[in-house]
């Protein structure tokens, strides 16, 4: 778990999953060899499942991400939208049918 902002630069991979409490802005980037959490604005590049796994999932406040992996997918134009803090609701990245899809995220659609 890294409590604080990931500043441009910065370079973060774990193996299992990684939780951010706070951003992750533009340039910094994150792994993990299990899921990706980013309470606040995921802006830098984010890898879930970096060994591989494609059932690993990228869960955000709010993506703003130039580019997200799962596994060996790649997803270079994720929806940009920049939105008030108070509006953010959590999104998540996974893997269906062959791509990556950021989709509104419901506990129970990590068991889909």
């Amino acid at each position: 778990m890294i409590k604080g902002t990931c500043r441009s630069g910065t370079t973060i991979h774990n193996a299992g999953n990684l939780v951010i409490v706070g951003d992750v802005n533009p340039e910094a980037e994150i792994s993990a060899t299990k899921d990706v959490l980013v309470f606040g604005r995921l802006a830098g590049m984010a890898h879930a499942g970096a060994n591989g796994s494609t059932e690993s999932v990228i869960v955000s406040l709010n993506f703003e991400a130039p580019q997200l992996r799962i596994g060996h997918y790649i997803r270079m134009d994720p929806p940009v939208r920049s939105r008030n803090r108070s509006t953010w609701t959590p999104e998540m990245a996974v893997v269906r049918d062959g791509v990556i899809k950021v989709e509104p995220f419901a506990p129970r659609s990590l068991w889909k």
